[in-house]
């Protein structure tokens, strides 16, 4: 009698007692009968045998496709073949299916084609269906079946289909927190999943994928935000150099927000994490705000000894809760925020105070917010600088509104041959925004010949309502041309000190003498740019005068190889600095000279006095607590010996630097992580309230604070953190 065909999917393990199935690797216990052999393919792997050993579903998956239904759909219309033994015996063949390749052709083929998935599979079976002829066809010969597991057939599209419908499944989950990543990513309202278009797209594009209500995919926003808070928590603890900034903002609801980022070192790579919006129910004073900051620090278990640095833009409150929260010595003023100040302030258009990092802190003392009204100022045709911002800005007004203007700017553009998409726009200077009066003189002076046909043009045409500006003349454009000239390395240090992915307190003393250089070289020749270039050097001078005296920015640009000593101008800042540090790194010689000597200590304890190592063992020791006073001019060597060393390329990144330094230099590189990775301006905070006003919108009127707080945290997250969930 032939063997069961229920063999094919068991093999006898166990001197015979045991069976396991070679689908699922299961172990069942085996007394003679195949009856619970047979029950298990049925309710687990939904394979139906009957007894007299033909199978009722894909019994010629050996010689056939097991997905083609023109062999499975045979079984209605032609008598099974009788299943031969393990060998390949079978009785006589017969004849092969109808437009069927032979055995060892199909064989062959789909060895080397590329496996369809379950639901090209599918539809690939529906096709065959529909496009089989009617009436019965022939039967292929049976072949041998080898033993082990079928290929996947309709199992594997059913636990395709599971993995969607099935809440908890591995796909429905995976786009589930794709989902929630789009959400966050995009600025997209909790109600997105209601909303009948998407809801139609995602019907097209996956149909088995049930859309998760409003109410489930909220919960599924703050389940997502406490795991990743509790993972960034755990990795954040354990950081020895964290540099934090912080802001204040209020959203269109005239709700008050405190802002604070996350920046630390990672491998060669800064790491940066919004780490929350936190709503401010009470005003902003200096006890106010340092309770909120000290809340902060515990939610997310950053500890003081870690903060290297505290960046916030210089306001009176916000400065003041640091400095009295943490020190005066972790807290930075924004270098950008200074940058603007001296801008703003060598244009006289606005009346605000320039930050210095030494400054006194008043007490709750808002700042100074107060505005200047373009339209209630007048230029008084001087000629002075003032009076030429004022003017340009109004001709800027004029074309930026008016239809007929714009439009005519955009034709000149194309008739020089500008494509559209290339064609500029004006831009108009606003407070707020750093450089913004450079931006808007450079693109004023790039257009400045259409500007002059636009106004001409406008001025002959009296269907214009508002009569426009007259156009500067060309003495006044030289002028200006001078004024972007002088502003111009204000511009490039802002941008240089604007990044959030490298450090860049250790930048801030090189770029403010390489600053006062380009502005004292310039040759300026009308008395606007002589007069501005004389406010700037003074102005920078006022703002930065002491920053060489300043420890946070002297140590961070001290270690940093790309810089050491020659970025110093003052050789008593130099002197001092050095031997600040020199002391640090001494410090830490110490306190591994103690350890190891305290390890030499225990073993000498078991190590007797008549020993012969016991004098070795006693030299040793004594060598451990001489390298602790190896120095050379009061210096320990090893610092000496980085700060004669030259300085490494300034393109290079500084933390792969001291990955190639660290193994020569142990000690300078433990001081360095205290100091180099700290960042110089608040601009994280910045942009992280303008990622808060993209997610509280109109559309988005009634988010919660804490709603708000946990989708600026997940926005500033890659999606590699979503799928890893």
């Amino acid at each position: 009698m032939a063997p069961s065909v229920v063999w094919t999917y068991f093999k006898k393990v166990d001197n015979g007692k045991k069976v396991k199935c070679l689908k699922c690797s299961k172990e069942l216990c085996f007394n003679k009968s195949t009856s619970a052999l047979l029950t298990h393919l049925e309710t687990v792997h939904r394979l139906k045998l009957n007894k007299q050993n033909k199978r009722k579903r894909e019994d010629t998956a050996a010689d056939s496709d097991p997905d083609d239904p023109s062999s499975t759909s045979q079984d209605n219309d032609t008598p099974s073949a009788s299943t031969g033994n393990a060998s390949g015996d079978h009785s006589a063949p017969a004849s092969p299916a109808l437009n069927s390749p032979p055995a060892k052709s199909r064989s062959h083929t789909s060895a080397s084609a590329v496996s369809p998935g379950p639901m090209d599979r599918c539809l690939s079976t529906s096709a065959s269906f529909s496009a089989r002829p009617h009436g019965p066809s022939p039967r292929p010969a049976p072949t041998a079946r080898p033993h082990g597991p079928p290929p996947p057939g309709l199992d594997t599209l059913i636990n395709y289909i599971l993995q969607f419908i099935t809440a908890g499944g591995h796909r429905d989950v995976t786009v589930t927190n794709a989902l929630v990543f789009m959400i966050a990513k995009d600025d997209m309202p909790l109600s997105t999943t209601s909303r009948e278009g998407f809801r139609f797209f995602c019907n097209k594009l996956q149909p088995l994928y049930k859309l998760p209500s409003v109410p489930t995919i909220t919960k599924k926003v703050e389940m997502t935000y406490e795991e990743l808070r509790s993972k960034f928590a755990a990795e954040i603890a354990a950081v020895q150099s964290i540099t934090l900034t912080a802001d204040i903002w209020t959203s269109q609801a005239m709700k008050s927000h405190l802002g604070v980022t996350c920046h630390y070192p990672k491998g060669k790579d800064m790491i940066s994490v919004e780490l929350c919006a936190k709503p401010l129910d009470t005003r902003s004073t200096i006890p106010h705000l340092r309770t909120a900051l000290r809340d902060v620090c515990t939610t997310w278990g950053i500890k003081d000894e870690a903060i290297i640095a505290f960046v916030t833009d210089g306001g009176a409150n916000i400065k003041g809760a640091v400095r009295e929260e943490f020190g005066v010595l972790k807290h930075v003023t924004c270098f950008a925020h200074q940058l603007n100040g001296i801008g703003q302030a060598a244009i006289g258009l606005h009346t605000t105070t320039v930050p210095s990092e030494a400054g006194a802190v008043p007490r709750d003392i808002p700042d100074n917010e107060d505005d200047l009204d373009d339209d209630d100022v007048q230029g008084d045709g001087s000629g002075s600088l003032k009076d030429l911002i004022i003017r340009t800005k109004k001709i800027v007004r004029f074309i930026r509104t008016s239809t007929i203007a714009t439009a005519e700017l955009l034709a000149l553009q194309k008739e020089k041959g500008t494509p559209e998409h290339l064609c500029l726009k004006l831009k108009q200077e606003v407070r707020t925004r750093w450089n913004s009066a450079y931006e808007m003189l450079e693109r004023f002076l790039q257009l400045a010949d259409e500007i002059s046909r636009v106004l001409l043009k406008c001025q002959r045409d009296r269907g214009t309502k508002a009569r426009p500006p007259n156009m500067l003349n060309g003495e006044e454009l030289e002028a200006l041309t001078e004024v972007k000239e002088l502003m111009k390395p204000l511009n490039e240090v802002t941008r240089e000190i604007s990044s959030e992915k490298t450090t860049t307190l250790s930048k801030c003393i090189p770029l403010v003498h390489a600053m006062q250089d380009k502005i004292r070289q310039f040759m300026a020749v009308t008395p606007v740019g002589f007069n501005l270039q004389q406010a700037l050097l003074n102005l920078i001078g006022k703002s930065f005068s002491g920053i060489e005296n300043l420890r946070p920015y002297a140590a961070a640009t001290l270690l940093d190889p790309r810089f050491k000593r020659a970025a110093f101008s003052s050789p008593a800042a130099v002197a001092s600095i050095v031997s600040h540090i020199g002391k640090l790194v001494a410090e830490e010689i110490a306190s591994d000279s103690r350890s190891i000597q305290e390890e030499l200590t225990a073993a000498a304890v078991e190590t007797p006095a008549e020993s012969i190592w016991s004098e070795f063992d006693q030299r040793v020791r004594d060598s451990a607590v001489d390298a602790s006073q190896d120095a050379a001019g009061g210096l320990p060597i090893e610092f000496r010996q980085y700060l004669n060393r030259p300085a490494c390329s300034r393109k290079e990144n500084i933390f792969v630097l001291w990955g190639q330094l660290k193994a020569e230099y142990p000690h300078v590189y433990k001081v360095a992580m205290r100091f180099v990775p700290a960042l110089g301006t608040s601009v994280p905070s910045e942009r992280l309230f303008s990622h808060a006003g993209l997610i509280s919108t109109k559309l988005r009127n009634r988010l919660s604070g804490n709603h708000l707080d946990q989708l600026v945290f997940l926005r500033s997250l890659d999606s590699k953190y979503f799928m890893d969930m």
